[in-house]
């Protein structure tokens, strides 16, 4: 795994070809994800399949579904997501 340094522009300047890029890729959706203000967001996971990026997990709302994407798009770091999040709300 390549060191990351903990912020967003450090994990950016990663060349997207080098062999460590889809640790870099990984690391910024993790960070994304845990400063975005949305606990349940951390939980998450990602792993990168062919150049995209496939988000999983559980969340308690739809919201919290698109957000998690959202968050993701705004990294402007893949040309595509796919976002296999479950939502699962709690009675």
């Amino acid at each position: 795994m390549i060191p990351v340094s903990g912020t967003l522009c450090d994990v950016a300047m990663q060349p997207l070809t080098s062999p460590g890029a889809d640790d870099a890729l990984r690391a910024a959706v993790h960070i994304a994800w845990e400063t975005s203000g949305y606990r349940a967001l951390a939980f998450l996971d990602c792993e990168i399949v062919s150049g995209v990026v496939v988000l999983s997990g559980v969340v308690s709302s739809f919201y919290l579904k698109q957000v998690a994407q959202a968050v993701v798009q705004r990294l402007e770091l893949a040309d595509r997501i796919e976002n296999r999040v479950e939502v699962r709300r709690a009675f």
